[in-house]
């Protein structure tokens, strides 16, 4: 009798555990909007997950053999999971989320907008001092090119 009592208990908070975890689904979908498809490979990851974590957990505690009193445990731990506080849980975390997610976006976006300035005006001066060079030999290059040009001028005249 205690030993199908303890099995009992461990069930229901399993039970209790999946539903939770299954908020956790729900909170990010409020948070970040999913389509269909998304949202139908979360609920198979779910699902398979859950199924490979009972079938652990019966494996464990009861050699395999499933009874009903650890199914009944099992729905029970869930709906009165679902019932009691799931609802408030989803709710308030996902505002809150959403509140500190809208917040991340405003400081971030700052962030990159200011970056984005001083990234400008840091290209804007590595131009300006990588394409300069010392007026002592502009004025050389400059003068060998009219050099250049009025030979060339002479060679033609010739």
């Amino acid at each position: 009798m205690q030993g199908e009592l303890l099995l009992f208990l461990k069930i229901f908070l399993a039970g209790i555990f999946l539903a939770a975890v299954y908020d956790v689904f729900r909170i990010l979908r409020n948070v970040i909007s999913h389509n269909h498809f998304f949202i139908s490979m979360e609920d198979l990851i779910y699902w398979c997950g859950a199924g490979l974590f009972l079938f652990v957990v019966v494996y464990l505690e009861n050699d395999g053999v499933i009874r009903i009193y650890a199914l009944m445990g099992l729905f029970l731990g869930a709906f009165l999971y679902h019932t009691a506080i799931s609802e408030i849980f989803v709710q308030y975390l996902s505002l809150f989320l959403s509140k500190l997610s809208r917040l991340l976006k405003t400081l971030l976006n700052s962030v990159f907008c200011r970056r984005k300035r001083l990234k400008f005006r840091f290209k804007r001066v590595r131009i300006c001092i990588g394409k300069n060079k010392p007026a002592g030999k502009v004025r050389k290059n400059r003068n060998e090119e009219k050099k250049e040009k009025k030979s060339a001028k002479s060679d033609c005249n010739v």
